[in-house]
């Protein structure tokens, strides 16, 4: 018994499949694990991650891969369930996003300088 090409119908079924479910239940609370790419010149990204617990907890915390920096914690100034405003003051950084559809659109600053961090 192996795996058959049932024609267009097959292909069909198996595109709603997979696009249905993920355009009905797109996220809707900014817990989770975020990842991204920070592009700071035309040849040079970092990889950034942000880990967000729920509104209640406020237990955040920044990974950069790239850097070797993972776990560093985030003070929050605002979080709702679509946006959010944090910073480490350590480091002189600050982020602002809100969520749109299944993604963090937002911008990171650092020591003056600001870039979009999707």
């Amino acid at each position: 018994m192996g795996i058959r090409f049932l024609g267009n119908k097959f292909c069909y079924s198996l595109l709603v499949g997979i696009i249905i479910p993920t355009t009905c239940f797109a996220q809707t609370s900014l817990k989770g694990n975020w990842k991204g790419e920070l592009t700071i010149s035309p040849t040079n990204t970092l990889s950034l991650g942000f880990n967000i617990g729920s509104e209640q907890e406020h237990n955040i915390t920044m990974d950069s891969p790239n850097q070797g920096v993972f776990g560093l914690p985030c003070s929050v100034t605002y979080q709702s369930n679509d946006s959010i405003n944090l910073s480490i003051e350590k480091i002189g950084l600050a982020y602002q996003a809100i969520l749109q559809s299944v993604k963090l659109v937002g911008v990171l600053t650092q020591h003056g300088y600001t870039f979009p961090l999707i």
